[in-house]
């Protein structure tokens, strides 16, 4: 079945118009999509690998992220992505929006849910992420910076949102 998403303006606010996916957005639309924070209960963050046939970004570490299909809610996003790459069950009253930021051609929610977390009970989508660990605030911070997969007001907002422990 096709993906289609809804679309925003500028601003973020929705629009009545919707694309497939891998469609090129008309201008001044974009797309909503969602990067989600898992803490588990010592603490840790879950990080995942992405697939190296991923087209964006192959083998490098980042954290479980998706768009927002048509007609879904970020938080429902939230909660279905978690499902499908890792095969974890978030309830979607321990998401948590942490912000919203605007990355032309999308905007992203950022969430933050604590749950407990078994990586050797996850069920992992192999067309989207080849490993996953858990790793302290300051580790994921590091990694992240090192990459260059996110900027300094991504990093600031994580920093300062995100609990350490």
């Amino acid at each position: 079945m096709k993906e289609y998403f809804d679309l925003l303006d500028e601003h973020g606010n929705p629009v009545p118009e919707r694309v497939p996916r891998g469609t090129k957005l008309p201008p001044n639309r974009n797309i909503l999509a969602v990067h989600i924070f898992l803490q588990d209960v010592q603490g840790d963050y879950l990080i995942q690998k992405r697939s190296q046939n991923k087209a964006l970004w192959p083998g490098l570490w980042d954290v479980t992220a998706g768009g927002v299909q048509a007609g879904e809610t970020s938080r429902e996003a939230a909660v279905r992505e978690v499902r499908e790459e890792l095969g974890l069950y978030v309830p979607p009253e321990a998401m948590q929006k942490i912000a919203r930021l605007r990355r032309h051609p999308a905007f992203w929610d950022i969430w933050y849910a604590r749950i407990p977390i078994d990586v050797d009970q996850c069920k992992l989508q192999t067309s989207e992420v080849d490993e996953i660990k858990l790793v302290p605030k300051a580790d994921l911070l590091s990694l992240f910076d090192q990459e260059k997969l996110r900027d300094e007001e991504y990093l600031g907002l994580v920093d300062k949102y995100l609990p350490e422990k």
